[in-house]
């Protein structure tokens, strides 16, 4: 999910109705200004923030990894923001290719 909290909201975040009765909230936040992205899980499964090497211009995107026992499952999470100047579609495509 798109979120617009910043690293000052985390002990906000950690008492929320969010993270009740055994969820977890793992946020990714924008390197250049506030939100980004979330996910949100249930705590049996160890949720992992998998770092990428590019910093998108069209797009926002989030990875991770969620483990339990010896399985896994690898999570991406697209966001592309509407209605930015430079950030048209066809751009979008280009840089997502």
């Amino acid at each position: 999910m798109e979120t617009w909290i910043h690293d000052t909201d985390t002990p906000w975040l950690e008492s929320s109705d969010l993270t009740k009765d055994g969820y977890k909230v793992d946020v990714i936040n924008h390197p250049s200004y506030g939100g980004g992205l979330a996910i949100i899980y249930h705590d049996v499964f160890y949720c992992e923030h998998v770092q990428q090497d590019k910093n998108w211009k069209t797009f926002e995107l989030g990875n991770w990894m969620i483990h339990r026992a010896k399985k896994f499952l690898s999570v991406h999470l697209f966001y592309r923001p509407p209605g930015h100047p430079g950030k048209s579609i066809i751009n979008f495509i280009d840089e997502f290719m």
